[in-house]
């Protein structure tokens, strides 16, 4: 999705991605909770469910809703 973002060339893809690239923000936003995102995440391995900074999007939420500290490289340095 975010590879349409930056590189779709017909106009009504690319502001159909950024549609759903804010709507998918907008639920990691609602779901956080104390910088945790709460809600499902991916398949049920362990630090999927216990949080904390092994969780898979303790980055985009700590850095949008906490310490705004900078994103290293991985899956959620691309969302940034």
């Amino acid at each position: 999705m975010i590879n349409l973002i930056d590189f779709a060339e017909d106009e009504a893809l690319f502001q159909k991605s950024r549609i759903i690239m804010d709507l998918l923000f907008y639920d990691v936003a609602v779901q956080n909770i104390h910088n945790m995102f709460v809600s499902v995440s991916s398949r049920a391995y362990y630090n999927n469910r216990i949080g904390g900074s092994d969780a898979p999007f303790t980055g985009i939420t700590d850095y949008f809703f906490g310490n705004g500290k900078p994103i290293g490289p991985g899956m959620m340095y691309g969302m940034m």
